[in-house]
C-alpha cells in the first residue's frame, strides 16, 4: 500500500469539511444532514456496527467521525444494561458544536483529525459508520490512501477491533461523488497492513458491507486452548 501524501490529506480533509458542513446547513435536523437517507438506513448500519461487541458488559468505545451523535444515541438506547464508555471524533466544526451542545457533559465528542492529532489513550473498540462513502472531489487513488491510513490509524489505538461500513461494487447504480470499494482489495488490505482475523458482513439490504477486524492479540484470548496456539 502506498503511503498517502500529506498535501493530498489536507485537501481531502478540507474538502470534507466544506461537503459536510454545507450538508448540515441545507438539511439540518434531518437525516441528510450527515448524508444518510433516512434513520432506519442509520439503525440498520448501527445494528451491524454492534456486533464488534455483542457480548461485552463494560467496554470503552471510540466512533471516528460522528456526525450529529446518532450512533451515541443508539448505544444508549440499546446498551441500559451495560457499562460502556463512549468517546470520539470530528472534523467537522459544525457537527463538533451540535454535539457538544446537546451531549455534554454525557459524551466526549473531539474537535479532532486522527491522523494528525490521534488521541493519546486506546479504547476497546473503535468504529466508523458512513466515514468513507462520500468522495466527493478527491480521486480515486488519494481516497484509498485516506482511507487506508484512517483504518491503520484507527486499528493501532483500539485493543480489541474496529468495525466499519463502506459502499460496494455489487450495486445496481452508483452515484457520482460517492466511492465503491472493491471487497478483494479491503480483505487484502486487512491481511497485509491490519490483520487477518477479520470478517465481512453483506448480508442486508443497503448497498454496502460492514467489516470487522481484529487484535491478535484479543483472538489469542478467545482461543487460548493448546491446540490452537500454533495458528496465533
Amino acid at each position: 500500500m502506498t503511503k498517502y501524501n500529506n498535501n493530498n490529506h489536507k485537501s481531502i480533509v478540507e474538502d470534507q469539511k466544506e461537503h459536510f458542513k454545507n450538508l448540515y446547513k441545507k438539511n439540518r435536523g434531518e437525516p441528510d444532514a450527515v448524508a444518510s437517507e433516512t434513520y432506519k438506513h442509520k439503525k440498520l448500519r448501527y445494528s451491524k456496527l454492534i456486533d464488534l461487541f455483542p457480548d461485552e458488559s463494560d467496554f470503552t468505545v471510540y466512533e471516528v467521525g460522528y456526525g450529529l451523535g446518532h450512533f451515541y444515541e443508539y448505544l444508549e438506547q440499546n446498551f441500559e444494561s451495560k457499562r460502556f464508555t463512549y468517546s470520539g471524533s470530528e472534523i467537522v466544526r459544525e457537527y463538533h458544536e451540535y454535539c457538544t451542545e446537546t451531549y455534554d457533559p454525557v459524551g466526549e465528542f473531539e474537535l479532532r483529525n486522527i491522523l494528525q492529532d490521534p488521541p493519546s489513550n486506546k479504547f476497546d473498540y473503535v468504529i466508523m459508520s458512513g466515514v468513507f462513502h462520500q468522495i466527493s472531489d478527491a480521486s480515486k487513488e488519494s481516497w484509498e490512501e485516506y482511507m487506508y491510513n484512517i483504518l491503520k490509524k484507527s486499528f493501532s489505538i483500539s485493543t480489541k477491533g474496529i468495525a466499519f461500513n463502506f459502499l460496494t461494487e455489487y450495486v445496481d447504480y452508483k452515484n457520482d461523488g460517492n466511492y465503491y470499494v472493491d471487497i478483494s482489495n479491503m480483505i487484502r488490505f486487512s491481511n497485509e497492513q491490519l490483520s487477518r482475523f477479520f470478517e465481512l458482513q453483506h448480508d442486508y439490504p443497503l448497498f454496502e458491507s460492514t467489516m470487522y477486524v481484529y487484535k491478535p492479540e484479543f483472538i489469542t484470548e478467545i482461543y487460548p486452548q493448546d491446540a490452537f496456539q500454533k495458528y496465533l
